[in-house]
């Protein structure tokens, strides 16, 4: 795949803050948010999206599989010792 500027700016990772009042059962902004997201990468030619949560957020889990992300590992989290987290991916490698 090409570099394009988009990509280089995005540099394969999203960071993305939802206000804690939105993350109230059954509320579908961030399963949106993330269907968005992931349209707009695949628009730029990123077809396969690396997404993490911490172990025991259930909602991002939800969300997450909601669009199609794949469960691969879960790992001691990086910065933040004594916890992990879950690895999903979106998308294929094509």
């Amino acid at each position: 795949m090409s570099k394009t500027p988009a990509y280089q700016r995005i540099k394969d990772a999203i960071l993305a803050n939802i206000h804690a009042g939105v993350w109230q059962v059954g509320c579908a902004i961030p399963t949106a948010m993330l269907r968005f997201a992931v349209a707009r990468l695949n628009e730029l030619g990123v077809n396969r999206i690396l997404i993490t949560c911490d172990e025991h957020n259930i909602g991002s889990q939800l969300v997450i599989s909601k669009n199609g992300g794949v469960l691969e590992n879960t790992l001691a989290h990086p910065s933040n010792a004594g916890k992990k987290h879950r690895r999903y991916w979106i998308g294929n490698e094509n």
